[in-house]
């Protein structure tokens, strides 16, 4: 990801128990998706497949981090491992129409569980967990998003159309 507003990444979807790792690419507001029933990159509205624009993920004043001035009754869970760092791990229930701005929600009204990991040694926000009814009223759903290579300066381009 790049602020601001650009990002490249793999979705790591499951759907009906096969997981599958969709590559996606978002710059400028046009978000690209290669299908893996297709053979290169197509213009797609990230609403369809559950979200918001991920370049936006990032966002200091909407993205991620904003999530944790909202938290409610928010609890300290313990310290984890995950990809070699430390990290403290904060709950709390977040307002559904808070995390609807994000992700696309099938009930904004109905609050969201989440967990933050925060690296204990420089306070960086590296894992957020959130589980509520996303994409049907009626089923929880989990979304995962993992932040890695903090600082690393990024090229992001948008792929040629396929």
């Amino acid at each position: 990801m790049k602020r601001p507003d650009s990002m490249s990444g793999t979705l790591q979807v499951s759907i009906i128990g096969l997981a599958l790792n969709v590559p996606v690419v978002s710059v400028g507001g046009t978000f690209s998706v290669k299908l893996p029933t297709g053979t290169g990159f197509s213009t797609a509205n990230p609403a369809d497949y559950g979200f918001a624009d991920p370049a936006q993920l990032i966002d200091p004043n909407t993205g991620l981090s904003s999530l944790l001035l909202k938290c409610q009754s928010p609890q300290v869970k313990g310290d984890d491992r995950f990809n070699g760092e430390a990290l403290h791990e904060i709950g709390c229930a977040l307002p559904g129409s808070a995390v609807a701005a994000l992700l696309t929600s099938a009930d904004p009204s109905t609050s969201v569980a989440a967990t933050f990991g925060i690296d204990t040694g420089n306070n960086q926000l590296r894992r957020v967990e959130l589980t509520g009814p996303f994409i049907i009223r009626s089923t929880d759903a989990t979304y995962i998003l993992v932040l890695t290579n903090y600082g690393e300066n990024v090229s992001v381009t948008p792929p040629a159309s396929g």
